[in-house]
Formats: C-alpha cells, structure tokens, sequence
C-alpha cells in the first residue's frame, strides 16, 4: 500500500477551529442563510470580533459573493481570516492566545 496525504475536509478545519476557540475562552457561531458570508464569527474577550471563512486545503474556490463580502467587511474595519489547514488553525488560535491572554472574560 502507498502512502497518502491526508487532506482535512473543511468541517474537519471548522470543528478544531470551534473546539480551539471555546478553549480559549472565546465564543463563536456559525453565520448560515447569509450567502457569500464566512462561515463564522468569533468574539473575544474585550470585544474584539474576527469573521472566519474555512475552506478545504485542496480544491476550494471563492466565488465572486465571498470575495466581494469579505472585502466590505474588510473595508468597514473587520478582520476577515481564511484558514485552509489544521496548521493554520493552530497559527491563528496560538496568534489569539498571546493577543488575547491578559483580558478576562
């Protein structure tokens, strides 16, 4: 048997992104009905909030509605983050450890 790469599927980025979140005393929902939205927003403690769109690591594309949303979120102030991998879930999560660690809930 040859070996392969696993490649995550995009739940699969969205539930260690959740549980990740919640552990570091974040809250998150998922934004659903709203079309070309990401797929969460996250709120931490001292009122900062990031929308997060997950996307599978091979294959996924934006379409035009994302991209155009994401970037009215981004022009109004809002930090939109695209993550594609399990590693960038940590990256981001360890980011918002250290920024987020003196403020308590």
């Amino acid at each position: 048997m040859g070996s392969t790469l696993f490649t995550p599927l995009e739940a699969t980025v969205e539930r260690r992104l959740r549980k990740g979140i919640v552990a570091l005393r974040g809250k998150v929902i998922k934004i659903q009905d709203y079309e070309g939205w990401p797929d969460r927003l996250v709120f931490w403690p001292g009122g900062t909030s990031h929308f997060i769109e997950c996307k599978r690591p091979k294959g996924s594309r934006f379409g035009p509605l994302q991209l155009n949303t994401h970037a009215k979120l981004r022009k109004m102030g809002f930090e939109v983050f695209v993550l594609f991998t399990n590693e960038q879930v940590d990256e981001y999560l360890y980011a918002c450890q250290k920024r987020f660690a003196r403020i308590s809930t």
